[in-house]
């Protein structure tokens, strides 16, 4: 399943983690301060922010889309929503309502995923078939 993005949009998200003072990623556990690494999901303050690198989730929920890992949250342009995000043109409830939740289960199955892409790996098509394509 091959699913598209706005370029300018996940640039500039991209741009937010860059530049953010925080960021935020508590399921990897090598990025957890010692001795902070039994429980499953970790909190805040489990984490050793200096080993977060910057990067979006790619989220598969109510359809498919990107957001920045930086904190504080980059709200959309018209401040209806906490934190921006980059919907697939194909899986955007807004665009495509008919479609988006199927689009959505082809990707990810039934269940809501999310998965961290870290700067280099965004921002670039690839030969890599799980790698989000901006155009």
């Amino acid at each position: 399943m091959i699913v598209t993005f706005d370029r300018a949009l996940i640039e500039r998200l991209l741009a937010h983690a860059e530049a953010a003072s925080t960021l935020t990623q508590l399921f990897d556990k090598s990025l957890r301060k010692p001795g902070h690494g039994a429980r499953e999901w970790g909190r805040q303050d489990d984490i050793d922010p200096a080993k977060i690198p910057a990067g979006l989730w790619l989220v598969g929920d109510h359809g498919i889309y990107m957001m920045s890992n930086g904190l504080p949250l980059l709200p959309s342009d018209d401040g209806q929503k906490p934190n921006l995000c980059a919907y697939a043109r194909e899986a955007d409830p807004a665009q495509n309502a008919g479609r988006a939740h199927d689009v959505k289960r082809q990707a990810f199955g039934g269940m809501t995923d999310a998965s961290f892409w870290r700067r280099r790996l965004c921002g670039r098509p690839s030969g890599r078939p799980q790698a989000p394509h901006c155009a």
